[in-house]
């Protein structure tokens, strides 16, 4: 049946708890069957360069590029000038995942999972002795079961190897990134058209005139 629920296998969990981020949870009239299509072809380009690799180090560091990479279109969504600031060399991986925390935008666990990727990759990057995910501390490894483990307990069920572990922080999270990005462009249209403003001035009691464009 086609209004049967997905399998709970299937189900990742990007919801965050109520009242947390400006959109806590995915909703319904952003996810319309041809945004969901739209979705998935971002999210297939993205995740296509981190299927299939064998080799640990390269797994980090591709990994950490679809999150960046996902970061960014998320931060373009809801700063219109973003542009200015990305091409500053400076401005790293690291300052636009504050910057997005600092906005308060989504659930924080999506990017306490991208700090995850983003460690290992560090650490991967400034050791040439790394070869395999289990050289790192255990404390890395055991963030990323941890962050694995917040979008859903099955799966971690499988006792899946450091790198299918990994590999899975990944694309959870780069599919929790471009949905709320779909959020983001919705809400950034929103709040620039008069519409927006009218209702707010009505909810602050200001009337519900506007100027004439």
């Amino acid at each position: 049946m086609v209004n049967d629920p997905p399998p709970p296998e299937s189900i990742i969990k990007l919801e965050g708890p109520r009242g947390e981020g400006l959109v806590p949870h995915p909703v319904d009239f952003v996810m319309g069957s041809t945004a969901i299509g739209a979705l998935q072809a971002r999210i297939t380009e993205l995740l296509k360069h981190v299927t299939d690799l064998k080799d640990d180090r390269l797994l980090a560091l591709m990994g950490a590029l679809v999150l960046e990479n996902a970061l960014d279109g998320l931060l373009r969504a809801v700063l219109p000038r973003f542009g200015l600031i990305e091409s500053n060399r400076d401005f790293s991986f690291g300052n636009k995942t504050e910057l997005a925390k600092a906005l308060d935008l989504i659930p924080r666990r999506i990017l306490s999972s991208v700090d995850a990727v983003r460690g290992i990759r560090n650490d991967f990057a400034h050791n040439l002795d790394l070869k395999r995910l289990e050289d790192l501390e255990p404390k890395r490894l055991d963030a990323v079961g941890l962050r694995v483990r917040e979008y859903g307990e099955h799966y971690v069920a499988d006792s899946p190897t450091s790198a299918q572990l990994l590999q899975r922080l990944v694309e959870f999270s780069a599919i929790g990134l471009i949905v709320y990005t779909s959020h983001m462009e919705v809400f950034s249209k929103g709040v620039r058209s008069s519409g927006f403003w009218r209702q707010l001035m009505h909810f602050t009691g200001a009337g519900d005139s506007w100027p004439a464009a």
